[in-house]
């Protein structure tokens, strides 16, 4: 009985740990099951948020779908904009070249433009040092140096005043061309003259030394009889045709043909002299006149 009680004991015992284990087991499944219905419910939640994210992701693989045909648009469009701002870019290098180009020509032609105005003005005070002597032509170059200062404050009005500037001064080119051509015809003119002149003094010297040749010999001989005959024969030789201006020195050998030798000598030396008066004031006159034209 001893035993069976000990074994009823343990039996009890084993059942309250049986008991005591499923209490256990059926706290914990309770526990597991709240857990199981909070996870469940944690998954729901989850499935629903997963869902509205599958959703949302659905929108926003839409939006990015269009988003890419927009970016796609966009990358063609900015290929065309950088295509056009290459394009651009040449054709700007291309202008700045021509703009080069055509800045180079304008300080080209702005430098020209100078070196006409300094040729211009050089010529103007050459033009003006040529008509110092002139008195119309000292109003009108006052006039036009008048013009030149007024030019410097307006470039218009420059420009139309320097063509017509140019005209004049053509005008003038042509004036002191036919100023020259008088001067080069007066100029072999007088080289014609002072030839004759020299021609002529050279047969007078000659006929000088033949008169005074045969007038010693008149007076070796004492027969100067004949000596008015040979001068009015000398006379007729240098008488000039056609009522031409007879020379001085001839004039006056014939008002003193009936002089003695030595009378005459005297006159013909004084003659002599004035002739060479004569053609010194010519060369005189020639050189003037060579100086003029070369200043001109």
């Amino acid at each position: 009985m001893i035993d069976q009680s000990k074994e009823v004991q343990s039996k009890e015992k084993q059942l309250d740990s049986v008991e005591e284990l499923y209490r256990k087991f059926c706290e914990d499944f309770e526990l597991k099951q709240r857990e199981y219905n909070a996870i469940r419910r944690s998954i729901e939640e989850l499935n629903e948020e997963l869902e509205f994210k599958g959703n949302q992701l659905n929108s926003r693989q839409n939006l990015i779908k269009e988003c890419d045909k927009e970016l796609k648009s966009k990358q063609e469009e900015l290929r065309s904009i950088q295509k056009a701002i290459v394009e651009c870019f040449k054709e700007q290098k291309s202008k700045e070249k021509e703009l080069y180009l055509v800045e180079k020509s304008v300080k080209e032609c702005a430098d020209s433009l100078e070196s006409k105005e300094k040729q211009l003005k050089f010529v103007q005070e050459t033009v003006n040092e040529g008509l110092k002597k002139l008195e119309l032509k000292e109003k009108h170059l006052a006039s036009l140096k008048k013009s030149m200062d007024e030019r410097s404050h307006n470039l218009e009005m420059r420009e139309r005043q320097v063509k017509e500037r140019v005209k004049e001064l053509d005008l003038k080119e042509k004036q002191f061309d036919s100023i020259k051509n008088n001067l080069e015809m007066r100029e072999r003119k007088v080289k014609e003259r002072v030839k004759e002149l020299e021609l002529r003094e050279k047969k007078f010297d000659s006929k000088q030394i033949s008169l005074e040749e045969t007038i010693k010999e008149k007076e070796l001989k004492g027969s100067t009889n004949d000596l008015p005959i040979q001068v009015k024969t000398e006379q007729h030789e240098h008488t000039p045709a056609n009522n031409a201006i007879v020379d001085p020195y001839l004039a006056s050998l014939r008002s003193h043909t009936t002089m003695d030798g030595r009378s005459l000598q005297l006159l013909l030396n004084k003659n002599l002299k004035g002739m060479r008066w004569c053609v010194v004031k010519s060369l005189q006159f020639f050189k003037q006149h060579l100086t003029l034209r070369s200043w001109c």
